[in-house]
């Protein structure tokens, strides 16, 4: 595992020593099956783990056919975030 070299990388950038996280060892989590779906793969992992929800796993075979609508969710949010920030900006403009 290449634990120490992230350790060395992010030592200055985090508060807690990534040595001392607790690592869960997890099976049946679906794995990415191509090689263009990882960061929209890895955005949708981060979501499900970090839901305050006990995971079901076995739900979540299917994430692969589904890609096209995660990235269309994604670009919705991240569009919707960019709007938002614009009409602060304009808003702070005029005032």
């Amino acid at each position: 595992m290449q634990i120490w070299a992230f350790h060395d990388d992010c030592r200055a950038a985090l508060s807690s020593n990534i040595l001392d996280w607790k690592i869960k060892d997890v099976h049946g989590i679906p794995k990415q099956a191509n090689g263009i779906d990882c960061g929209v793969f890895v955005l949708k992992y981060m979501e499900t783990v970090l839901s305050p929800k006990e995971v079901p796993w076995a739900t979540t075979k299917g994430w692969h056919s589904d890609m096209s609508r995660y990235r269309a969710e994604l670009t919705a949010e991240i569009l919707r975030i960019f709007h938002d920030l614009v009409l602060e900006n304009i808003e702070n403009l005029e005032t």
